[in-house]
C-alpha cells in the first residue's frame, strides 16, 4: 500500500480562530445581558473587544454599573472555553477536504488545545465527516502537543504503509519542526491578516515549512 496521509492543524488553518473568540464574547454578553437587565449586550461585547484583558474589562464595566452578579472571571473563562461556537470553515476548506477524500488521501487532524474546546469547534463546522474520531489528535486528550514528536509519530504508526505524510498548519513556532524532522511535506497557510499567531518566515530553517500557500486548493499540487 502506498497511501498519502495529509494531517491538518485546526485553528487559523481550517477556519479563522478570531471567529471563535468573537463567538465566545457574543455568548458571554448574551448570557449576562439576558440575566441582568441593567447590563447592555452591546456594552458587554464592546468592552471585551477593547485592549487589555477582556474579562477584567468586562467585570470593571459591570462594577461601574452598580450591578451585582453571580458570575466571575473564572466563569467567563470556562464559558469561553466550553461554549458551542458559531463558526464556519474558510470557504476553501470543505472543497479541499472533499477533493483530497475523493482522491483517496487519508485525512488526519493534529491540534493543540482542550478536548472540549477543540471538539466543539470540529462539531460546529461539521468536520467529523472528513476526520473520523481515530484520526483526530487533540493535545488535551493525548497529553502531547506539537512541541513533541508523538502526535506525528502516532500518525506514522497508524499508517505504516503510507508513502507520503504531509502536515498543513500556520504556526511556525511549533507546526513544522517535528514534521520536518520526520521527513514530512510541510505546508503553511499564509496569514490573511487576521491570524492569532504572527508568521515570521525568517525563523530558523528547521521551523520553516517547505511550501507556503494562500488557499487549501493548492495542496493537491504539492502532494
Amino acid at each position: 500500500m502506498n497511501e498519502t496521509v495529509v494531517a491538518f492543524d485546526l485553528d487559523d488553518t481550517l477556519y479563522q480562530e478570531a471567529d471563535f473568540v468573537k463567538s465566545a464574547y457574543r455568548n458571554i454578553a448574551r448570557i449576562l445581558s439576558d440575566k441582568y437587565p441593567t447590563l447592555s449586550y452591546r456594552r458587554c461585547l464592546d468592552t471585551m473587544t477593547q485592549e487589555g484583558n477582556p474579562f477584567d474589562s468586562l467585570m470593571c464595566y459591570i462594577s461601574c454599573q452598580g450591578t451585582t452578579i453571580d458570575e466571575d472571571i473564572a466563569w467567563c473563562v470556562a464559558t469561553y472555553r466550553d461554549h458551542r461556537p458559531d463558526i464556519a470553515p474558510f470557504p476553501d476548506t470543505i472543497p479541499a477536504l472533499e477533493a483530497l477524500h475523493v482522491a483517496g488521501v487519508k485525512l488526519y487532524m493534529i491540534t493543540d488545545g482542550r478536548l472540549t474546546t477543540q471538539s466543539n469547534k470540529i462539531t460546529a463546522m461539521g468536520l467529523e465527516r472528513f476526520f473520523p474520531k481515530e484520526n483526530i489528535a487533540i493535545s488535551g486528550a493525548t497529553g502531547y502537543d506539537k512541541n513533541s514528536p508523538q502526535p506525528f509519530t502516532r500518525v506514522m504508526e497508524q499508517y505504516p504503509g503510507a508513502g507520503k505524510f504531509c502536515y498543513v498548519g500556520d504556526n511556525l513556532a511549533k507546526d513544522f519542526y517535528w514534521p520536518n524532522k520526520l521527513g514530512w511535506v510541510t505546508v503553511c497557510r499564509r496569514d490573511n491578516g487576521h491570524n492569532v499567531h504572527p508568521q515570521d518566515f525568517n525563523c530558523a530553517v528547521e521551523y520553516r515549512p517547505r511550501y507556503i500557500i494562500d488557499t487549501l486548493s493548492e495542496i493537491t499540487k504539492l502532494i
